[in-house]
């Protein structure tokens, strides 16, 4: 009788222990899993030049994955938003990169609490502002030196900052105010212009002459590129936790993921 009480106790334990283990591989799998993300260590920084894109309503999240997916260190993502139109979004966006609110000035700042997010900043102002009123707002609350105005509905292929950031650093000895591209509304204007009243528009872009540089890189998708057979997803490996987890589903030749953005 005393034998197998020892022998029960001892199963229960090693269940115990066992399961301890497992809990322990999936927490740190899931935690190596949103690292995967919002990577942005495939590049090295280029000549130190930072950026800061900021993003005025963004069409959906969508948008906003694809601006935390560019391939650029020295990066963040500034998103601006009206609370009255887009609180719907806001609430995707803070479930998704578990944002806590700090305030501001102009309304309510978020950030994530984890680190693999803090790419990532969200103003949502309370009060009815335009496109030029949230670009604005952006940029009062980036952290770089360079801004990138991009519009809503624009995505960013991967190693679009790299090109920009190449196109400053080459400039060696020269100020680089202006960095205009030949897609529309994608312009890189320096933080010191800014502050000098020179805003996005293409007429204060036509003043600074001189400090102007243009690159005729591509660097948006096109929406043949994003409608076409081959899909961009935030994560290019899946493995068999992933089906465990009841996130991911095989259908035909596609995989599904079943989070909710």
């Amino acid at each position: 009788m005393i034998l197998v009480i020892v022998a029960i106790s001892i199963a229960i334990l090693l269940l115990i222990v066992a399961v301890v283990f497992v809990c322990r591989c999936y927490r740190i799998f899931l935690s190596t899993r949103l690292l995967g993300l919002s990577t942005a260590s495939e590049v090295d920084s280029v000549g130190g030049v930072a950026i800061s894109i900021l993003c005025p309503s963004p069409e959906g999240i969508a948008t906003v994955v694809n601006l935390l997916g560019v391939r650029y260190p020295c990066s963040e993502v500034v998103v601006a938003i009206d609370r009255r139109r887009h609180n719907n979004l806001l609430l995707q966006l803070k479930m998704r990169y578990s944002l806590v609110g700090l305030q501001c000035l102009d309304g309510e700042l978020f950030r994530s609490y984890r680190c693999c997010f803090r790419r990532l900043v969200v103003v949502a102002s309370d009060s009815s502002l335009g496109y030029d009123g949230l670009l604005d707002l952006a940029a009062r609350n980036a952290m770089y030196d360079y801004l990138m105005a991009v519009p809503p509905s624009v995505r960013l292929i991967a190693d679009s900052l790299g090109f920009i950031a190449d196109s400053i650093a080459s400039k060696i000895g020269d100020r680089v105010d202006i960095v205009t591209t030949s897609e529309r509304g994608v312009v890189v204007l320096s933080r010191s212009a800014w502050r000098r009243g020179v805003s996005f528009s293409l007429q204060s872009i036509s003043v600074l002459q001189q400090s102007r540089i243009h690159i005729n890189q591509i660097i948006t998708l096109d929406v043949e590129s994003e409608s076409g057979s081959d899909v961009m997803i935030e994560r290019a490996r899946y493995n068999f936790w992933d089906f465990l987890a009841l996130n991911i589903m095989k259908y035909r030749k596609k995989l599904l993921s079943l989070k909710k953005p």
